[in-house]
C-alpha cells in the first residue's frame, strides 16, 4: 500500500512540475510585453519632456569641439572651463604681441604638449607655463 501511495504522491508531483515548467515560458512573454510597452511610453513622450541634446557641441566650433575631444582624460577640467582657459590664454598672448594663435591652437598646442602616460593634470598651470615660455620667445 505504500508502495501505491508513494505513486500517487510521484504523478501529482509531476503534474504540478509541468504545469510550473508551463509557467516559465508565460512569465517571460509577460516581462517583454512590459517592457516593450516602458520603452515605447519613452518614445510617446513629448519632446518637451525629454532633456534637451547636448549642447556642449553647440556651444563650440566643430574645430574647438575635436581639440577639447582630444584632452579628453588628459585634464580635470570640464569643456566650458578649458575652453575659457584657452580663450583667456590666446588673449594674453595676444596682448603680449603674439598673433598666431587663437583658441583652436592653443588648445591642441596643449594637448601637444601633455604626454599620452602622464595622469590627468590640471591643465590651466599647463596653459600658464605655455603662455610664459610664448611671451620669452621659447615655445
Amino acid at each position: 500500500m505504500e508502495d501505491q501511495a508513494d505513486a500517487g504522491r510521484s504523478n501529482a508531483a509531476s503534474g504540478s512540475g509541468k504545469k510550473a515548467w508551463c509557467l516559465f515560458p508565460l512569465l517571460g512573454i509577460v516581462a517583454i510585453v512590459v517592457l516593450l510597452r516602458q520603452c515605447g511610453s519613452h518614445e510617446n513622450s513629448k519632446s518637451s519632456d525629454r532633456p534637451p541634446a547636448s549642447t556642449a557641441t553647440a556651444r563650440f566650433s566643430p574645430d574647438e569641439q575635436a581639440a577639447l575631444d582630444a584632452l579628453h582624460g588628459a585634464c580635470r577640467e570640464d569643456d566650458a572651463k578649458l575652453d575659457a582657459e584657452a580663450k583667456k590664454a590666446n588673449e594674453l598672448l595676444q596682448q603680449a604681441g603674439i598673433h598666431d594663435e587663437n583658441t583652436v591652437t592653443v588648445l591642441q598646442h596643449l594637448r601637444g604638449s601633455l604626454p599620452d602616460s602622464a595622469p590627468v593634470m590640471n591643465c590651466a598651470e599647463i596653459l600658464g607655463a605655455y603662455i610664459t615660455l610664448r611671451e620669452k620667445g621659447i615655445g
